[in-house]
């Protein structure tokens, strides 16, 4: 009878075990979803409303760098910790909140933003 190991519960199985197909699909659904854990960043992009939206992305974010992508030149950072009247990181995300009178980038209605979120 297969023994499992201790942190992702994978199969070990002894010589006289039988295999099934269905365990080691299990097994690489376990190794894909902890291999998903352990990535520490996320890409993505979002389209700014001229408002104040909530950006998901499972984890609250230690570090962001978002970038315009009509200009290459408009980059802003913001760190958890520290206060900004514009992105408000969550537990699942970030909220970006777009103010005509800000310097900064961020959530300008029919603008395209892309960002690099760390863990």
């Amino acid at each position: 009878m297969a023994q499992y190991t201790p942190h992702y519960g994978l199969h070990q199985w002894e010589p006289e075990d039988s295999f099934l197909r269905e365990d080691f699909n299990q097994d690489l659904a376990r190794i894909d979803a902890a291999l998903g854990q352990m990535s520490g960043f996320v890409c993505g992009s979002f389209t700014g409303n001229g408002g104040t939206q909530e950006i998901s992305l499972g984890f609250r974010p230690r570090l962001l760098i978002m970038v315009e992508d009509e200009t290459s030149h408009k980059m802003c950072m913001a760190a958890d910790g520290l206060t900004y009247d514009y992105i408000c990181f969550t537990d699942t995300g970030f909220q970006v909140t777009y103010n005509s009178t800000y310097v900064y980038i961020g959530n300008r209605r029919s603008t395209t933003y892309t960002y690099l979120a760390l863990r």
